[in-house]
């Protein structure tokens, strides 16, 4: 095809291809237009949206995602809906970041072996979820400093809590300078 000179088909399968809901496989095809694009295998679906909700649900729950290459489920599973209920491994084949490899069915229950679709999928999730918790600490480590700063160590600020928080005391008239000089905050 004209669009995939310099491109490796086999890439292109192991990056965009393994959508499968119990029969052939599909390819992504936002991500295979921006491929052409861009001529970058990156994660393009994964950058579209900002999965925030998920990777904080996966992180409460204690779910390490680099174990998520072969995990099972049943029909049970699979048709769950409320989210708060529902399963990590329902809530992630759902939103398309695992797929079904195989079934097997064993008189009447069927089970179904779940994975990564593609590598762009398991790249892109485990690359958030390791940056959430270094944003994390990150985070923990900026309001410790912040607490510090203004006398109340131990400080939690919420979401949108920055606004709330005290301003510093007006230095009294007549301080030496070289005392405000000494002050981390104004230090740098």
């Amino acid at each position: 095809a004209a669009e995939l000179p310099g491109l490796d088909r086999d890439k292109i399968r192991e990056w965009y291809n393994g959508y499968n809901w119990l029969g052939t496989s599909v390819y992504n095809p936002f991500d295979v237009l921006l491929l052409f694009d861009t001529r970058a295998f990156r994660a393009h679906w994964f950058e579209t949206g900002t999965p925030t909700f998920l990777i904080d649900v996966l992180t409460q729950r204690g779910l390490f995602t680099p174990r998520l290459e072969a995990l099972r489920g049943d029909e049970e599973l699979l048709s769950s809906f409320d989210v708060e209920r529902m399963s990590s491994e329902a809530l992630l084949w759902q939103t398309g970041y695992l797929t079904i490899h195989s079934q097997r069915r064993t008189g009447a229950r069927t089970e179904y072996q779940l994975g990564y679709p593609n590598l762009e999928v398991e790249s892109a999730l485990n690359g958030a979820q390791a940056q959430w918790h270094q944003l994390q600490r990150q985070r923990a480590l900026s309001e410790s400093q912040i607490g510090l700063l203004s006398g109340q160590p131990g400080l939690k600020i919420g979401a949108t809590g920055l606004d709330k928080l005290p301003l510093p005391p007006t230095p009294p008239a007549g301080l030496p300078s070289a005392l405000l000089e000494a002050r981390p905050d104004i230090r740098q």
